[in-house]
């Protein structure tokens, strides 16, 4: 949180903020605030309600000010298939989303564990 204070990332002249999100400990997942739009993404690999709501109330005690004032919108994207790679899944994620493309549906397994290997180191 201290880094998140002393680097100020919600100055006006930043058009996206991305924010991962840890549940409960073992799950990750994202949220993208576009100021452009005044829309906060929730992106969660698993794509449960509940993994979802949590991350919400994560986001809105961290920075209670930024989540009043933008419209949540939950994003429906690639589904997490297997345990461990919601944190790899949650990168490409942000790519599409800083980069303003169309999230993807499906992944191919070895590039999803491609990207479990580079990003987490194993």
């Amino acid at each position: 949180m201290k880094d998140i204070l002393v680097t100020q990332p919600f100055v006006m002249k930043n058009k996206r903020v991305l924010l991962p999100t840890n549940v409960r400990g073992y799950h990750w997942c994202g949220a993208v605030f576009d100021f452009e739009s005044s829309i906060t993404m929730i992106l969660d690999p698993l794509q449960q309600p509940k993994q979802i709501e949590e991350c919400k109330n994560t986001i809105k005690v961290l920075l209670p000010e930024k989540i009043e004032k933008i419209i949540v919108k939950h994003e429906e994207c690639m589904k997490q298939t297997y345990v461990v790679i919601c944190g790899p899944l949650v990168l490409p994620l942000f790519e599409c989303a800083a980069r303003g493309i169309t999230l993807p549906t499906a992944m191919s397994k070895n590039l999803l564990w491609y990207f479990r290997l580079r990003f987490c180191g194993i």
